[in-house]
């Protein structure tokens, strides 16, 4: 076996020459004899921007945003982004058809796949309803920029009819029970890390996803809108202080009766009268929502749905929501939410939501 390898000099170990110098310097500097003569550069570096340092305008939202947690009143809406950042961050090997699965058009494309697999030829389905079928089918496979998002209710509604309730939770089951345990498990995520941090914190934390992967992080349990008492405590606390559970708004992959997927599930879920006293009490009260993990995708489904219920209820409210984003993408839906850019790549976002976490001091006991 070669030991060149092991003899390389790593890109940022100084030359022999250099290694013999700093030797010398730091001698110097143990006997109390180093002066340093510092230049410009020194204050330009001081000066320069952090990777995930935010606009000037992003700057002044994290002040109203760590005001609003130091006062307990940040309430967190996450999506499918977070998710994937966390599979991202795992050192375990993620097929990508399990990526696929945390977007719209790929759980979709996962969805229609099942159905050809359960029921077969599709002689279930009228001739119209088949030949929309094999129609979306290959727009899933081709281009999905060019599908809208009520193309893609519309992929939801029939996928929903052609698979029938009764194998809806086989599906659900299949797409995310083994995602947190086999991928995310034990592994060290920084974007969960200041999720969790910020819960402890006092923070509620509501999302659309239908994975299990916040709770199971977090070390507590899934909160459904079906559940009075729980949606109670989402909003005022538990006894002793309890810190309330994750609020599954668009339901959850163990309760497939409740998960919202198309255009009537939707009705349903904003005829909700407990979960709609909730949201505008979110919306309207002194409550500040920042959506974390939907970036762009806000005009998907899941949160469309749920930023148009909050524009028509509050149309002549103050604008004081935010909707974590990375430089360079953009939002349709300032009227509700404002944009706050936390960095330049996807990885600055677990350092931008940690320092909103390491803003307030939480007594942990002696």
């Amino acid at each position: 076996m070669s030991t060149a390898g092991s003899h390389a000099v790593p890109p940022w170990m100084p030359d022999e020459g250099s290694q013999n110098a700093l030797r010398d310097n730091k001698t110097t500097y143990r006997d109390g004899n180093l002066a340093l003569v510092v230049g410009a550069g020194v204050t330009m570096n001081s000066l320069a921007v952090p990777p995930w340092m935010p606009d000037e305008g992003s700057q002044n939202a994290l002040r109203d945003i760590k005001t609003a947690y130091r006062d307990g009143n940040l309430v967190l809406v996450v999506g499918a982004g977070v998710t994937m950042n966390s599979l991202a961050s795992s050192q375990k090997q993620v097929p990508q058809d399990v990526k696929d699965r945390l977007t719209w058009p790929g759980l979709l494309r996962h969805g229609l796949a099942y159905v050809k697999e359960v029921k077969g030829d599709l002689n279930h389905l009228s001739f119209l309803e088949k030949k929309r079928f094999n129609s979306y089918e290959s727009a899933l496979q081709d281009n999905t920029s060019d599908l809208t998002t009520d193309d893609l209710i519309d992929i939801a509604g029939l996928f929903k009819k052609s698979l029938g309730q009764d194998q809806l939770p086989n599906w659900l089951e299949r797409c995310f029970r083994r995602l947190y345990p086999d991928y995310i498990q034990g592994e060290t995520i920084g974007v969960l890390q200041a999720i969790q941090a910020l819960r402890f914190g006092g923070a509620r934390i509501m999302t659309t996803n239908y994975d299990d992967t916040i709770e199971r992080f977090c070390g507590t349990r899934a909160v459904l809108p079906q559940n009075d008492i729980d949606m109670a405590e989402f909003v005022h606390g538990g006894q002793d202080g309890d810190i309330p559970g994750v609020l599954h708004v668009h339901g959850h992959w163990k309760d497939a009766r409740n998960a919202v997927l198309d255009v009537v599930d939707y009705h349903q879920t904003t005829s909700d009268e407990p979960l709609q006293e909730v949201l505008q009490q979110m919306f309207n009260s002194t409550e500040v929502l920042i959506f974390v993990g939907t970036g762009d995708g806000l005009n998907d489904p899941n949160f469309g749905g749920l930023l148009r219920w909050a524009k028509e209820k509050l149309q002549n409210q103050a604008n004081r929501h935010f909707v974590l984003m990375k430089d360079g993408d953009t939002s349709t839906n300032r009227a509700v939410v404002s944009p706050v850019f936390y960095g330049r790549q996807h990885s600055d976002l677990a350092p931008f939501l940690q320092a909103i976490a390491d803003s307030k001091v939480v007594y942990e006991g002696p």
